[in-house]
């Protein structure tokens, strides 16, 4: 068992999130807490990377793992924040101010964040990047916490593996209830053939994108291009 200085075992606040890639609807910011030796129970209810799991599974393993959890904390950022953010060039500074906000609500001993700064392995810049990142989230966290910041955190720690398949399956909801509101399924609202494909009908027939898309991705732009200039089979993914 790993305990803090005053003997006590400590509470480890896993962050992910879900959608930064996604063309349309919200991004959603996870934070889990665990007690830092239940972590091994996580694993044993099937909690794991969620890139792993099926939608289906996912729904399971979030029941399942459910009362190894202290605490459970979402950041929803919608379309038109991640919208201002890109324009600014600032979307790292707009995850970095959502998972603050999860470290002072929950008040972990330790916080583990899965980077969202990329790196190449082997680049020496790397480290630099990340501790940017985390230094970053530092500055807006109001109380001490030990920080670790890693690219693939939700691989090598359960409760960061968590907090991504909690992150999927509420931003699963949050989509789900957008096929409700445009009576269609476009699928995850990342650039696939499925979600190109509604994004042409609708601008044909509204002559505008819906208010749930991200405008200043390049989707945007490549969709309007090529619905003037091409045929739109030539252009959606298959």
């Amino acid at each position: 068992m790993k305990c803090v200085a005053n003997g006590k075992v400590r509470r480890v606040l896993g962050i992910d999130e879900a959608g930064r890639g996604a063309v349309i609807g919200p991004l959603v910011i996870c934070g889990i807490v665990c007690r830092e030796d239940r972590t091994d129970d996580l694993v044993a209810s099937g909690i794991r990377d969620s890139k792993c799991l099926k939608p289906d599974e996912r729904t399971r393993v979030c029941l399942a793992a459910r009362c190894h959890i202290d605490d459970m904390l979402y950041i929803v950022l919608t379309p038109q924040e991640i919208d201002a953010s890109v324009r600014k060039h600032q979307l790292n500074v707009l995850e970095a101010k959502g998972m603050a906000a999860i470290i002072n609500t929950l008040e972990p001993d330790l916080a583990i964040i899965d980077s969202v700064e990329r790196v190449r392995p082997g680049v020496v810049e790397a480290g630099l990047g990340i501790r940017n990142f985390r230094h970053l989230i530092e500055a807006l966290v109001q109380k001490e916490v030990p920080i670790v910041a890693e690219n693939h955190a939700d691989r090598n720690y359960p409760v960061v593996a968590a907090a991504s398949v909690y992150a999927k399956v509420k931003r699963d909801e949050l989509v789900a209830s957008l096929y409700e509101k445009y009576g269609e399924d476009f699928g995850s609202g990342y650039p696939t053939r499925r979600t190109f494909q509604f994004l042409s009908e609708y601008f044909r027939e509204h002559h505008h994108f819906p208010e749930d898309m991200r405008t200043n991705w390049k989707t945007r732009k490549k969709i309007e291009e090529y619905l003037t200039q091409h045929d739109l089979g030539e252009f959606i993914p298959r």
